[in-house]
């Protein structure tokens, strides 16, 4: 057991990556990184990535704002920004924590998401907020108002 346990340190060591391309949030974003895909932006586009445990997820969300500020959401087929649907604000305890997004929606309810750079790109995964992080669904993120291409 004490080999397969120094086999299996030995292995995390020499391929770090391993379990962040399989998108288990084991490696959520910093506070400080999370930060930075809004405000480098300015806009970024927010949008559900239909996978096997949510094949019907589809809707996008443009965020405006920075670090924080509004959310405008529509139909996938429609051009424009959107209706304005709550606001969000990326927190976390420091910039070195990890990273924390807060929702609130107008019509209703407010999430709070950690979130996992995997598998890789602009596709991300949204985490429980809670430690030890677990999956809850995949979104891809892209600089921009959210268009048909997201």
């Amino acid at each position: 057991m004490a080999r397969l346990m120094a086999a299996a340190a030995l292995l995390s060591a020499l391929m770090p990556g391993l379990a962040k391309a399989q998108g288990d949030c084991s490696t959520v974003l910093t506070r400080s990184a999370l930060r930075s895909i809004f405000t480098t932006a300015g806009s970024v586009c927010v949008c559900g990535a239909p996978g096997a445990s949510r094949p019907n997820l589809e809707w996008n969300e443009t965020h405006v704002g920075g670090a924080s500020g509004i959310i405008y959401e529509k139909g996938m087929a429609s051009s424009g920004r959107g209706d304005e649907a709550g606001t969000y604000q990326v927190g976390g305890a420091s910039d070195t924590a990890p990273g924390i997004l807060h929702y609130d929606y107008a019509g209703g309810g407010s999430f709070n998401w950690a979130v996992d750079a995997s598998p890789s790109g602009t596709t991300y995964q949204f985490c429980t907020p809670d430690t030890p992080h677990a999956p809850a669904f995949r979104v891809n993120m892209k600089s921009g108002i959210c268009g048909a291409d997201c």
